[in-house]
């Protein structure tokens, strides 16, 4: 039987009110089983050129360059059977530069940075993986 292993949800809160800006974070995914798993992304609007490195398994990364309007939701999965990036029924996975990785989080602490430009006080990111 599986569930979700739900992260906390991320915002960017506190961004002026002016303009877009960029925002970069520094987190700790703790994954608790004895294997990999893998991430899904869900990245609400607006912002572009989301970036995500898993720097505990050797810099892993991929870049997402999609001008992403305000309140869309964008779902980056990176399940090896899946590998996908939709918006609603939009397959926006050629968005993805060449080189990047649907990685997955090592088993224990991993230490993810991820960086997003173009971003509000409304937008919004959550991660979300897999558990037994």
């Amino acid at each position: 039987r599986h569930s979700m292993g739900f992260l906390a949800s991320l915002f960017t809160g506190g961004l002026s009110a002016l303009g877009p800006s960029v925002w970069t974070q520094t987190m700790t995914l703790v994954n608790t089983l004895d294997t990999v798993v893998y991430p899904r992304w869900t990245l609400t609007g607006q912002g572009h050129g989301f970036v995500a490195t898993n720097v505990t398994d050797s810099n892993r990364a991929f870049t997402f360059r999609y001008n992403q309007a305000a309140g869309q939701r964008v779902v980056i999965d990176c399940d090896p059977a899946k590998q996908l990036v939709t918006s609603g029924t939009l397959d926006l996975s050629g968005s993805m530069t060449t080189g990047s990785v649907y990685w997955g989080l090592q088993p224990g602490a991993n230490t993810v940075t991820v960086t997003w430009g173009g971003v509000h006080n409304a937008t919004r990111l959550s991660v979300q993986w897999e558990t037994i």
